[in-house]
């Protein structure tokens, strides 16, 4: 694991947390590999790695992703992925209200309990492309994620919607 002593100016450190099945493992291989995988449950933690170039600075930096199982019997453990990180990404369902309902009685307690003071956090509500079965409102997360000092975005890792623009705003 990068320790936070060993990051350099240009290293940040992003984990994906949420509930499994949100599809936090889909949205890093769209942004890693442009591919969206039938994905089976992550154990524990995997970690990608990809350089981006920010669009307002022009500056390229190294991100280490890390995909962070969200089964219950592995909850206990996951703070030890995000306890140097930079930045975290909150996955959530938009089919799926009780994906979004852990988030806000579990995922961001456990995050600003556990994890760095200065975190840059981004609440993300994944399969917009199934509108017909959205249950979750962008209002719903706006508020959320105001609340909680966040940014938001609704993306679609099968569709490739606004993948890029969450570690941009992170980066």
């Amino acid at each position: 694991m990068l320790e936070e002593e060993d990051k350099t100016d240009n290293e940040r450190k992003i984990v994906f947390l949420g509930d499994a099945g949100v599809g936090k493992t889909s949205l890093i291989s769209r942004f890693v590999n442009d591919s969206f995988p039938n994905a089976k449950p992550t154990i524990g933690a995997k970690p990608f790695s990809r350089s981006l170039q920010l669009n307002q600075s022009n500056k390229n930096i190294q991100l280490q992703i890390w995909d962070v199982t969200g089964q219950d019997k592995f909850r206990s453990l996951t703070n030890m992925y995000y306890r140097d990180a930079d930045g975290a990404v909150l996955v959530f369902d938009v089919t799926r209200r009780e994906t979004f309902e852990s988030l806000k009685d579990f995922w961001i307690k456990e995050l600003l309990d556990k994890g760095p003071e200065n975190i840059q956090i981004a609440i993300i509500g994944n399969k917009c492309d199934i509108t017909e079965k959205e249950v979750v409102t962008m209002k719903e997360t706006q508020d959320f994620a105001l609340h909680n000092k966040a940014t938001y975005k609704f993306v679609s890792a099968k569709k490739n919607l606004n993948i890029n623009d969450i570690f941009q705003k992170l980066g």
